[in-house]
Protein backbone atom coordinates (compact mmCIF):
# COMPACT_ATOMS: atom_id res chain seq x y z
CA UNK A 1 0.00 0.00 0.00
CA UNK A 2 1.51 3.33 -1.03
CA UNK A 3 1.07 6.54 0.88
CA UNK A 4 -1.59 7.79 -1.52
CA UNK A 5 -4.66 5.66 -1.03
CA UNK A 6 -6.46 6.62 -4.23
CA UNK A 7 -5.19 6.42 -7.82
CA UNK A 8 -4.91 9.41 -10.12
CA UNK A 9 -4.40 7.84 -13.52
CA UNK A 10 -4.65 4.62 -15.48
CA UNK A 11 -1.45 2.60 -15.62
CA UNK A 12 -1.09 -0.14 -18.23
CA UNK A 13 1.73 -2.68 -18.27
CA UNK A 14 2.87 -2.46 -21.87
CA UNK A 15 6.32 -3.99 -22.12
CA UNK A 16 8.27 -7.03 -21.00
CA UNK A 17 11.99 -6.78 -20.29
CA UNK A 18 13.91 -9.98 -19.59
CA UNK A 19 17.59 -9.95 -18.72
CA UNK A 20 20.02 -12.81 -18.85
CA UNK A 21 17.86 -15.88 -18.36
CA UNK A 22 15.22 -15.61 -21.08
CA UNK A 23 15.18 -14.35 -24.64
CA UNK A 24 12.32 -12.03 -25.55
CA UNK A 25 10.13 -13.68 -28.24
CA UNK A 26 10.34 -11.90 -31.59
CA UNK A 27 6.57 -11.38 -31.47
CA UNK A 28 7.04 -9.30 -28.32
CA UNK A 29 10.08 -7.35 -29.45
CA UNK A 30 8.32 -6.01 -32.54
CA UNK A 31 4.89 -5.42 -31.01
CA UNK A 32 3.24 -2.11 -30.36
CA UNK A 33 1.84 -1.40 -26.91
CA UNK A 34 -0.94 -3.76 -25.85
CA UNK A 35 -3.88 -2.97 -23.60
CA UNK A 36 -3.97 -5.26 -20.58
CA UNK A 37 -7.10 -4.09 -18.78
CA UNK A 38 -10.51 -3.05 -20.04
CA UNK A 39 -11.19 0.54 -21.03
CA UNK A 40 -14.90 0.27 -21.85
CA UNK A 41 -14.34 -0.83 -25.43
CA UNK A 42 -15.01 -4.56 -25.06
CA UNK A 43 -11.46 -5.65 -25.93
CA UNK A 44 -10.99 -7.40 -22.60
CA UNK A 45 -13.34 -9.07 -20.13
CA UNK A 46 -13.06 -10.21 -16.53
CA UNK A 47 -14.01 -13.72 -15.43
CA UNK A 48 -13.72 -15.51 -12.12
CA UNK A 49 -10.90 -17.97 -11.64
CA UNK A 50 -13.21 -20.86 -12.60
CA UNK A 51 -14.20 -19.19 -15.88
CA UNK A 52 -17.65 -18.07 -14.71
CA UNK A 53 -18.91 -14.52 -14.17
CA UNK A 54 -20.77 -12.63 -11.47
CA UNK A 55 -21.91 -9.04 -10.95
CA UNK A 56 -18.44 -7.92 -9.88
CA UNK A 57 -16.57 -9.40 -12.85
CA UNK A 58 -19.32 -8.27 -15.22
CA UNK A 59 -18.91 -4.70 -14.05
CA UNK A 60 -15.13 -5.02 -14.39
CA UNK A 61 -15.65 -6.13 -18.00
CA UNK A 62 -17.74 -3.11 -18.95
CA UNK A 63 -16.89 -0.39 -16.46
CA UNK A 64 -14.26 2.29 -16.79
CA UNK A 65 -12.12 2.40 -13.67
CA UNK A 66 -8.52 3.07 -12.70
CA UNK A 67 -5.69 0.64 -12.16
CA UNK A 68 -2.34 1.41 -10.54
CA UNK A 69 0.83 -0.10 -9.03
CA UNK A 70 1.32 -2.71 -11.79
CA UNK A 71 3.63 -5.73 -11.64
CA UNK A 72 4.63 -8.20 -14.36
CA UNK A 73 6.32 -11.61 -14.61
CA UNK A 74 7.39 -13.88 -17.49
CA UNK A 75 7.08 -17.67 -17.26
CA UNK A 76 10.51 -19.34 -17.72
CA UNK A 77 8.70 -22.59 -18.50
CA UNK A 78 6.90 -20.92 -21.44
CA UNK A 79 8.17 -17.41 -22.27
CA UNK A 80 5.02 -16.63 -24.26
CA UNK A 81 3.10 -16.64 -20.96
CA UNK A 82 3.11 -13.26 -19.23
CA UNK A 83 1.15 -12.39 -16.12
CA UNK A 84 0.43 -8.95 -14.73
CA UNK A 85 -1.24 -7.63 -11.60
CA UNK A 86 -2.54 -4.28 -10.42
CA UNK A 87 -4.68 -2.57 -7.86
CA UNK A 88 -7.93 -2.71 -9.85
CA UNK A 89 -10.67 -0.25 -8.97
CA UNK A 90 -13.19 -1.92 -11.30
CA UNK A 91 -14.63 -3.56 -8.17
CA UNK A 92 -15.50 -0.24 -6.57
CA UNK A 93 -19.16 -0.08 -7.56
CA UNK A 94 -19.98 -3.49 -6.04
CA UNK A 95 -17.50 -3.94 -3.20
CA UNK A 96 -16.85 -0.31 -2.31
CA UNK A 97 -13.10 -0.67 -2.63
CA UNK A 98 -10.10 -1.84 -4.68
CA UNK A 99 -9.11 -5.46 -5.31
CA UNK A 100 -6.08 -7.32 -6.65
CA UNK A 101 -6.36 -7.95 -10.40
CA UNK A 102 -4.67 -10.92 -12.07
CA UNK A 103 -4.15 -10.85 -15.85
CA UNK A 104 -2.60 -13.52 -18.07
CA UNK A 105 -1.40 -13.60 -21.67
CA UNK A 106 -0.36 -16.68 -23.66
CA UNK A 107 0.91 -14.81 -26.72
CA UNK A 108 3.67 -12.66 -25.28
CA UNK A 109 1.35 -9.87 -24.18
CA UNK A 110 -0.74 -9.32 -27.32
CA UNK A 111 -4.04 -10.41 -25.75
CA UNK A 112 -5.07 -10.90 -22.15
CA UNK A 113 -7.50 -12.89 -20.00
CA UNK A 114 -8.44 -10.85 -16.93
CA UNK A 115 -9.61 -11.95 -13.51
CA UNK A 116 -9.50 -11.02 -9.84
CA UNK A 117 -7.70 -12.89 -7.10
CA UNK A 118 -10.47 -14.98 -5.45
CA UNK A 119 -11.98 -13.93 -2.14
CA UNK A 120 -13.22 -10.43 -2.92
CA UNK A 121 -16.42 -9.31 -1.14
CA UNK A 122 -19.36 -11.09 -2.75
CA UNK A 123 -17.25 -13.84 -4.32
CA UNK A 124 -19.35 -16.95 -3.76
CA UNK A 125 -17.23 -19.23 -5.95
CA UNK A 126 -15.66 -22.29 -4.35
CA UNK A 127 -12.21 -20.72 -4.68
CA UNK A 128 -13.39 -17.45 -3.18
CA UNK A 129 -15.09 -19.08 -0.22
CA UNK A 130 -12.03 -21.23 0.52
CA UNK A 131 -9.63 -18.28 0.51
CA UNK A 132 -8.39 -17.00 3.88
CA UNK A 133 -9.16 -13.44 2.75
CA UNK A 134 -12.88 -14.20 2.32
CA UNK A 135 -14.94 -12.23 4.81
CA UNK A 136 -11.90 -10.77 6.56
CA UNK A 137 -10.95 -7.79 4.38
CA UNK A 138 -12.64 -5.55 1.85
CA UNK A 139 -9.64 -4.21 -0.10
CA UNK A 140 -6.63 -5.92 -1.68
CA UNK A 141 -3.63 -4.67 -3.60
CA UNK A 142 0.16 -4.14 -3.71
CA UNK A 143 0.62 -7.04 -6.14
CA UNK A 144 4.01 -8.73 -6.64
CA UNK A 145 4.56 -11.76 -8.88
CA UNK A 146 7.09 -14.37 -9.97
CA UNK A 147 7.20 -17.83 -11.58
CA UNK A 148 9.17 -20.92 -10.72
CA UNK A 149 10.86 -23.02 -13.38
CA UNK A 150 7.92 -25.43 -13.55
CA UNK A 151 5.41 -22.75 -14.54
CA UNK A 152 3.74 -22.09 -11.19
CA UNK A 153 2.97 -18.40 -10.65
CA UNK A 154 3.05 -16.83 -7.20
CA UNK A 155 1.10 -13.64 -6.51
CA UNK A 156 1.77 -11.76 -3.28
CA UNK A 157 -0.58 -9.03 -2.03
CA UNK A 158 -1.97 -7.33 1.05
CA UNK A 159 -5.61 -7.41 2.14
CA UNK A 160 -7.09 -4.95 4.61
CA UNK A 161 -10.10 -2.92 5.67
CA UNK A 162 -9.96 0.80 5.11
CA UNK A 163 -12.24 1.30 8.13
CA UNK A 164 -12.30 -0.54 11.45
CA UNK A 165 -10.74 -2.98 11.93
CA UNK A 166 -7.78 -2.15 9.67
CA UNK A 167 -5.93 -5.46 10.34
CA UNK A 168 -3.85 -5.46 7.14
CA UNK A 169 -2.43 -8.90 6.34
CA UNK A 170 -0.07 -10.28 3.69
CA UNK A 171 -0.98 -13.25 1.50
CA UNK A 172 0.34 -15.29 -1.43
CA UNK A 173 -1.82 -16.94 -4.10
CA UNK A 174 -0.53 -19.79 -6.26
CA UNK A 175 -1.53 -20.40 -9.88
CA UNK A 176 -0.55 -23.70 -11.53
CA UNK A 177 -0.30 -24.78 -15.20
CA UNK A 178 1.80 -21.82 -16.35
CA UNK A 179 -0.35 -19.45 -14.31
CA UNK A 180 -3.64 -20.68 -15.84
CA UNK A 181 -5.19 -22.47 -12.87
CA UNK A 182 -5.80 -20.81 -9.51
CA UNK A 183 -4.86 -23.23 -6.74
CA UNK A 184 -4.94 -21.54 -3.34
CA UNK A 185 -4.15 -18.51 -1.20
CA UNK A 186 -2.13 -18.75 1.99
CA UNK A 187 -1.80 -16.30 4.87
CA UNK A 188 1.74 -15.21 5.74
CA UNK A 189 0.91 -12.86 8.60
CA UNK A 190 -2.23 -11.01 9.64
CA UNK A 191 -2.26 -7.58 11.19
CA UNK A 192 -3.94 -6.72 14.44
CA UNK A 193 -7.27 -4.87 14.44
CA UNK A 194 -7.00 -1.14 14.92
CA UNK A 195 -9.05 1.95 14.24
CA UNK A 196 -6.33 3.89 12.46
CA UNK A 197 -3.60 3.08 9.96
CA UNK A 198 -1.15 4.40 12.52
CA UNK A 199 -2.24 2.01 15.28
CA UNK A 200 -1.93 -1.74 15.61
CA UNK A 201 0.15 -3.93 13.27
CA UNK A 202 -0.20 -3.40 9.54
CA UNK A 203 1.62 -5.56 6.96
CA UNK A 204 2.59 -3.51 3.91
CA UNK A 205 4.92 -3.02 0.92
CA UNK A 206 5.29 -6.71 0.11
CA UNK A 207 7.76 -8.08 -2.44
CA UNK A 208 8.09 -11.65 -3.74
CA UNK A 209 10.81 -13.47 -5.68
CA UNK A 210 11.29 -17.09 -6.76
CA UNK A 211 14.64 -18.81 -7.22
CA UNK A 212 14.80 -19.73 -10.92
CA UNK A 213 18.32 -21.17 -10.76
CA UNK A 214 19.16 -24.86 -11.06
CA UNK A 215 21.03 -25.02 -7.76
CA UNK A 216 20.03 -26.42 -4.36
CA UNK A 217 17.66 -23.53 -3.60
CA UNK A 218 15.85 -23.72 -6.96
CA UNK A 219 12.11 -23.24 -6.57
CA UNK A 220 12.28 -21.48 -3.22
CA UNK A 221 9.66 -18.76 -2.88
CA UNK A 222 10.78 -15.70 -0.92
CA UNK A 223 8.61 -12.93 0.47
CA UNK A 224 9.63 -9.78 2.37
CA UNK A 225 7.55 -6.87 3.61
CA UNK A 226 7.31 -4.06 6.13
CA UNK A 227 5.35 -4.40 9.36
CA UNK A 228 4.15 -1.07 10.64
CA UNK A 229 3.87 -1.02 14.39
CA UNK A 230 1.41 1.63 15.37
CA UNK A 231 2.81 4.87 16.68
CA UNK A 232 6.27 3.48 17.44
CA UNK A 233 9.00 4.42 14.99
CA UNK A 234 10.42 0.93 14.69
CA UNK A 235 8.87 -0.70 11.66
CA UNK A 236 10.24 -4.18 11.02
CA UNK A 237 11.47 -5.85 7.83
CA UNK A 238 9.96 -9.33 7.86
CA UNK A 239 10.93 -12.28 5.69
CA UNK A 240 9.52 -15.74 5.03
CA UNK A 241 10.25 -18.48 2.55
CA UNK A 242 8.75 -21.65 1.17
CA UNK A 243 10.92 -24.60 0.16
CA UNK A 244 7.90 -26.63 -0.99
CA UNK A 245 6.34 -24.70 -3.89
CA UNK A 246 4.53 -22.17 -1.74
CA UNK A 247 2.89 -24.57 0.72
CA UNK A 248 3.64 -23.88 3.48
CA UNK A 249 5.73 -20.80 4.28
CA UNK A 250 8.08 -20.54 7.22
CA UNK A 251 7.34 -18.52 10.32
CA UNK A 252 8.21 -14.88 9.44
CA UNK A 253 11.45 -13.60 10.91
CA UNK A 254 12.93 -10.15 11.34
CA UNK A 255 15.90 -9.69 9.05
CA UNK A 256 18.93 -9.11 11.27
CA UNK A 257 19.93 -5.46 11.06
CA UNK A 258 22.88 -3.55 12.37
CA UNK A 259 21.29 -0.49 10.81
CA UNK A 260 19.09 1.39 13.23
CA UNK A 261 15.89 3.09 12.25
CA UNK A 262 12.53 2.17 10.87
CA UNK A 263 12.68 -0.03 7.75
CA UNK A 264 10.40 0.05 4.73
CA UNK A 265 10.04 -0.62 0.97
CA UNK A 266 11.50 -4.10 0.53
CA UNK A 267 12.70 -5.58 -2.75
CA UNK A 268 14.10 -9.07 -3.39
CA UNK A 269 16.26 -10.56 -6.15
CA UNK A 270 17.98 -13.92 -6.67
CA UNK A 271 21.40 -14.07 -8.30
CA UNK A 272 22.46 -16.72 -10.84
CA UNK A 273 24.19 -18.71 -8.08
CA UNK A 274 21.12 -18.64 -5.82
CA UNK A 275 22.37 -15.83 -3.58
CA UNK A 276 19.38 -13.93 -2.22
CA UNK A 277 19.48 -10.12 -2.05
CA UNK A 278 17.14 -7.86 -0.09
CA UNK A 279 17.07 -4.07 -0.25
CA UNK A 280 15.13 -1.70 1.98
CA UNK A 281 15.39 1.83 3.26
CA UNK A 282 15.46 3.38 6.70
CA UNK A 283 14.00 6.77 7.49
CA UNK A 284 15.89 9.59 9.22
CA UNK A 285 16.48 9.35 12.96
CA UNK A 286 18.07 11.61 15.52
CA UNK A 287 21.40 9.81 15.03
CA UNK A 288 21.14 9.50 11.23
CA UNK A 289 19.48 12.55 9.65
CA UNK A 290 19.12 11.05 6.15
CA UNK A 291 17.14 8.31 4.47
CA UNK A 292 19.45 5.36 3.74
CA UNK A 293 19.07 2.47 1.28
CA UNK A 294 20.52 -0.82 2.54
CA UNK A 295 21.41 -4.14 0.91
CA UNK A 296 21.60 -7.45 2.74
CA UNK A 297 22.26 -10.87 1.28
CA UNK A 298 21.86 -14.51 2.18
CA UNK A 299 23.87 -17.36 0.69
CA UNK A 300 21.77 -20.15 2.21
CA UNK A 301 18.27 -19.41 0.95
CA UNK A 302 17.28 -16.87 3.61
CA UNK A 303 18.24 -18.91 6.67
CA UNK A 304 21.02 -16.52 7.66
CA UNK A 305 21.60 -12.91 6.62
CA UNK A 306 24.82 -10.94 6.45
CA UNK A 307 25.14 -7.46 7.91
CA UNK A 308 23.64 -4.74 5.71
Amino acid sequence: MRRSRFPRLVVVASGVFVLGVLAVPASVASRANSRVTNDADGTTSHLRSDGSSDDVTSDCSHGRRQQNEPTVAVDPHDPDVVVAGVNDYCTLIHTGDVWAGYYRSTDGGATWANSLVPGYPGDDSAAGQASPVSGTCTAAGDPTESFDNDGSAFYGFICFNRLKPINGGVFVSRYLDDGATYDRTVLLQRGTPSGLFSAGLFQDKVNLAVDQTTGPTSGNVYVAWSRYKGFAGNNSILFTRSTDHGVPFSQPIKVILTAKGTGSYTDLAVGPDGTLYLTFLTYPTSSRPTTVVWLVRSTDGGVHWEDP
